[in-house]
């Protein structure tokens, strides 16, 4: 690793997986902790994650990521924290920041899945969608996934084929094939919504509905006939599309062919 490659590695990132820290607040782009450097009870260490630098108020230091490191662990040189950010453990190759909006998805490839629980993408869906971590967790994942040499992570949302559906605050995607995503709880009727964030919004608004109903997640409104071959097999189907164009004609699209 050099010192450019390095910089690229995000403070919050290198606190949370290396060191265990949460934010005790955030407040725009400025992430607040309780001082790794000294002992404190208020939080006045600061991460400013759009410029990637820290700045400790109670000693009036700060830095990029390789000055934190030096400063954490007493090393002397560039080189010595160079190395210790290279050592396995200390390693944090993955990114939640702003990458490509186009990407060929041959350049797409998943790392690994697992469980849905780092902060920084429950933050994203607690603050931007006010979606509990109780529902997050139980249909969404976290998905590590690798765009022209470079790791990022999102959250995912597993559709029929296999494929993942990403989305963090930076970036709105799919890995794998594009397909619907159906939650069957063996009911009569079915409600359908065009994204997953709008699912996981209508469980969190009436919690009592989870097993009243079947759900068809779209995952895009390119998929309508997808979603007519599933109304089929329903008494009743209820679309919640969204209140612009597309979502109406969707609407009206599945009423007309199945009245």
């Amino acid at each position: 690793m050099n010192c450019q490659q390095a910089k690229h590695l995000q403070i919050i990132e290198f606190l949370s997986f290396s060191l265990g820290l949460k934010p005790v607040r955030i407040s725009n782009n400025n992430y607040w902790y309780e001082s790794m450097l000294r002992h404190e009870k208020d939080a006045s260490f600061k991460v400013d994650a759009s410029q990637n630098c820290w700045y400790d108020h109670g000693l009036g230091e700060g830095g990029n990521i390789l000055d934190l490191v030096m400063r954490v662990y007493g090393l002397n040189s560039i080189s010595d924290a160079l190395k210790k950010l290279s050592e396995k453990q200390f390693s944090i190759p993955f990114s939640f920041h702003q990458q490509d909006a186009l990407v060929d998805k041959s350049d797409l490839r998943i790392i690994k899945v697992k469980n849905l629980q780092n902060k920084a993408l429950l933050d994203y869906l607690g603050k931007e969608r006010m979606i509990s971590p109780e529902i997050a967790r139980k249909y969404c994942c976290e998905v590590y996934y690798q765009i022209k040499g470079k790791r990022y992570f999102a959250i995912g949302f597993k559709n029929e084929k296999h494929g993942f559906e990403l989305r963090n605050k930076y970036f709105k995607g799919c890995i794998g094939k594009k397909a619907v995503t159906l939650i069957n709880n063996h009911k009569s009727a079915c409600c359908a919504f065009e994204g997953f964030t709008d699912f996981m919004s209508f469980l969190q608004l009436f919690p009592g509905k989870e097993k009243t109903y079947d759900f068809l997640i779209l995952n895009s409104t390119s998929k309508i006939n997808d979603a007519v071959e599933v109304a089929k097999y329903y008494k009743v189907f209820l679309t919640f599309f969204d209140n612009d164009e597309t979502g109406i004609n969707a609407s009206e699209y599945i009423q007309k062919v199945i009245p």
